[in-house]
């Protein structure tokens, strides 16, 4: 919410019942967050609307730029009609985030595109202003000692990118994206 990748913070919103359990368990934790926390999701939220609106309009573009990039095996984003789930997408978002998923070949074609990126940071995390690009299968600790055949029983092929759009100017991240793949 804060967009800054700089707090961990967030909201409960469901059924009164599943509510009343959660503050019980709040009695025993506490629900609070320190002052500076807390301006920090408040600055954010004034302006998220703007940053939703840039994430999901470049990274519709990022989608449709890596669909049709030769050199890419698959891209998963719920705002391509591609997509096994784009039509439930479609009729309760109004937009599609800011994570697009794609497949390159191998693993090394996928650590030299993310290597070769200057725009995003190397990291595992989302919905910051500033690009975030990892790839999935060296990103978490989970992943990371993995075999390759533990990784694909858990749909993470060895070739996957998760990039995770910030509000960078459109162009430049197609342009820097373009010449990441062209190096493989």
């Amino acid at each position: 919410m804060s967009g800054h990748n700089d707090v961990i913070a967030g909201a409960v919103i469901g059924r009164a019942s599943d509510i009343v359990r959660i503050r019980e368990s709040l009695e025993i934790m506490g629900g609070t967050i320190q002052p500076m926390i807390a301006y920090w999701v408040l600055r954010g939220l004034k302006t998220m609307g703007l940053r939703m609106d840039r994430h999901n309009d470049t990274s519709q573009r990022v989608a449709e730029f890596l669909q049709e990039h030769p050199k890419v095996k698959a891209v998963y984003f719920p705002g391509l009609p591609s997509h096994p789930d784009y039509d439930i997408a479609k009729a309760q978002m109004r937009g599609f985030g800011g994570v697009v998923t794609f497949e390159v070949e191998t693993l090394q074609q996928a650590r030299t595109v993310v290597d070769a990126m200057r725009i995003p940071k190397i990291a595992s995390a989302l919905g910051g202003v500033e690009s975030l690009i990892s790839v999935t299968a060296m990103s978490a600790m989970a992943y990371y000692f993995m075999t390759p055949e533990q990784r694909l029983e858990r749909a993470i092929p060895e070739g996957m990118i998760r990039f995770s759009i910030g509000i960078e100017d459109p162009e430049d991240i197609l342009a820097d994206l373009s010449q990441a793949l062209d190096q493989i």
